[in-house]
C-alpha cells in the first residue's frame, strides 16, 4: 500500500470514528435547563384535605387565612378539658388516606388518634382533649403536625 497524504488522513480518520464509538458512553458532565412549574394552593377548608375548626365552640379559634390556629384560652388548671368534635378533617382527593397527629407529649390528645379517610369526602371529627391536670401549660407544643399518607 502506496503512503500518502490521502490515506494516512483516511486511516486516521478511521481509527479516531472508531475509537470515539468503542470508548464513547454517551454521558455528559454537565446539564442546564429551564423549567416551568405551576403550583396551585387553597385554603385550610377546600384544599384536598380540608381542616375545619368549629369556632362556635368556647375557647376554640380559627386562625383565618390559610392557618388554624386551635387557641385554648381560659381553661381550668389541674383539669383536664374535652373539645368535642372541635375540628373536623375531610378527605376531599381521590385516594384513601391514614391521619396522624404529631405526638404532643401528652398535653394535648386527637381523638379518634390515628385514622383512615376515604376518599371523595370521608370526613371525621376530631375531639381535642387537653390535659392540665398531668402536664403543665408550658410544656404545650408551638407546632402540630397533622399528617395525611395515602395508601
Amino acid at each position: 500500500m502506496e503512503l500518502n497524504r490521502r490515506s494516512v488522513l483516511l486511516t486516521l480518520g478511521t481509527i479516531s470514528a472508531c475509537s470515539g464509538a468503542a470508548l464513547s458512553t454517551g454521558a455528559f458532565s454537565s446539564l442546564n435547563a429551564n423549567r416551568t412549574t405551576t403550583i396551585n394552593t387553597a385554603t385550610d377548608a377546600e384544599a384536598v384535605l380540608s381542616l375545619v375548626v368549629d369556632t362556635e365552640r368556647s375557647g376554640l379559634s380559627g386562625g383565618g387565612g390559610n392557618i388554624i390556629e386551635l387557641n385554648f384560652s381560659h381553661l381550668n388548671q389541674n383539669a383536664i378539658t374535652t373539645f368535642g368534635n372541635a375540628l373536623t378533617i375531610q378527605n376531599n382527593g381521590s385516594r384513601r388516606v391514614e391521619i396522624t397527629f404529631d405526638d404532643t407529649n401528652g398535653i394535648l390528645q386527637f381523638q379518634p388518634g390515628n385514622k383512615d379517610l376515604d376518599p371523595d369526602g370521608g370526613s371525621v371529627a376530631i375531639t381535642i382533649i387537653v390535659d392540665l391536670k398531668n402536664h403543665s401549660a408550658n410544656n404545650a407544643p408551638d407546632e402540630i403536625t397533622v399528617s395525611a399518607d395515602s395508601d
